[in-house]
């Protein structure tokens, strides 16, 4: 890390001293669009101070993306166990960050040195690489963000595969196409390389494309965190009269239906605490990319300010200070794993309600979850395992595995009818 910045400041130092020794060329020698590729970058209006923002936000960002990494690899070497959502999540935005932060350096530090753009073809395939991270980025956290409203408001289950890799599968072939598609426009703009506008239609395809994200990311923030706020008004009723129940009731039929409405009552606690974490990084990426809208509509406009340039190398770079900090307020500053949430999966189907297995919280509150054994029937006393729909006053729930004293199995109990 300490090698990263100072290369970072030794960078930054070499742009201003080499912009204040260039002379004052003509007016004339450089394009606004395309410039001359002898054309010194001094020339351009706003060269140092979108330069100097940019290194200061790249710096902070990588000092960001080192800090989550080294957290998440610790809590791994301590608990060696798999990754729940809530932290798979800010792992993967993460890596993503890391990457953009070294294509970002590698697209800069040319032009710091040499005063000038880097020469084709590789500044063509700078700036594609770039235009593909930041969308595959763009596509990633909105597949988490419609995941996660299908499975919180819609009860939607998918099996996302190891890793999640078929959200990773769906984000990149995407990204991919999109950025193929533009390939022949990718080359040296004003201040670097990136997309070059030869139409109107490009960058109106673009802003469409951005607000369509952050809209679909807005809305499903929104509806998710809303859900999150009735399940918890909804479950606090059966948390605090749950065990009571148990405790107070003879009958093993009905003490152990209310021991069901305990744990069915903590099981959606813990699932909304997970996934209030998840929409804490989207909430991030919807900050982080609104500011680029004044950049594209600019771009359309044909009126390139500077402060639009600020602006959007600025809110590239807020992605990984934004999550360093939800980080920390979601897991804390312990890596002893004694603050995070641990082997949170919820993997499930449609079709198939009753093998669906949540397991979530906090590893002192994993301690305190149902565990799902095999040999369950064969043990006295054994904890429930329950599958059905959320508790109400009419619901049916479906028991399986149950050994009270000298119950073996109860297949259905219906909360109206008198046992």
């Amino acid at each position: 890390m300490l090698s990263l910045n100072l290369v970072i400041l030794i960078t930054l130092s070499l742009l201003i001293k080499n912009s204040l020794c260039q002379n004052l060329p003509s007016p004339t020698t450089t394009s606004p669009t395309t410039p001359s590729p002898t054309a010194s970058l001094s020339d351009t209006e706003g060269f140092i101070l979108i330069y100097s923002v940019n290194y200061v936000f790249i710096l902070l960002n990588s000092i960001s993306v080192i800090f989550i990494l080294v957290r998440i690899y610790l809590r791994w070497r301590y608990s060696k166990r798999t990754f729940s959502m809530a932290l798979r999540v800010p792992l993967y935005l993460t890596l993503l960050d890391a990457l953009l932060v070294m294509l970002e350096i590698t697209n800069i530090i040319y032009p710091t040195i040499h005063l000038q753009i880097i020469p084709q073809p590789y500044c063509s395939v700078v700036a594609g690489l770039n235009i593909g991270v930041v969308t595959f980025t763009r596509f990633m956290v909105a597949g988490i963000a419609i995941t996660t409203y299908l499975r919180v408001c819609r009860k939607i289950y998918f099996n996302y595969g190891t890793y999640d890799w078929k959200i990773w599968l769906i984000a990149g072939t995407v990204s991919i196409l999109l950025t193929c598609s533009g390939y022949k426009n990718y080359g040296p703009t004003e201040y670097w390389c990136a997309a070059r506008i030869n139409s109107k239609y490009v960058p109106i395809l673009s802003l469409i494309l951005s607000i369509s994200v952050i809209g679909t990311c807005t809305f499903c923030y929104y509806n998710t965190i809303m859900e999150i706020r009735y399940v918890k008004k909804g479950t606090s009723d059966i948390s605090n009269n749950g065990v009571n129940s148990v405790e107070k009731n003879k009958h093993p039929l009905v003490a152990t239906n209310n021991y069901c409405s305990t744990i069915l009552s903590r099981t959606e606690q813990i699932e909304a605490r997970v996934t209030r974490k998840v929409a804490g990084y989207i909430l991030v990426f919807i900050l982080q990319w609104i500011p680029s809208f004044p950049y594209e509509v600019s771009i359309i406009l044909n009126k390139k300010e500077i402060w639009t340039f600020v602006l959007v190398v600025a809110s590239i770079n807020l992605g990984g200070i934004g999550n360093a900090i939800f980080y920390v307020i979601n897991e804390g500053w312990n890596s002893q794993g004694k603050d995070s949430t641990l082997d949170s999966e919820s993997s499930a189907t449609h079709s198939s309600a009753s093998n669906k297995k949540i397991q979530t919280g906090k590893e002192e509150e994993e301690d305190e979850a149902i565990q799902e054994s095999p040999n369950t029937r064969k043990k006295n006393n054994s904890l429930l395992r329950v599958s059905g729909k959320s508790l109400q006053n009419t619901s049916e729930i479906t028991i399986v595995n149950v050994d009270v004293t000298t119950i073996t199995q109860v297949t259905t109990i219906d909360n109206d009818e008198n046992v």
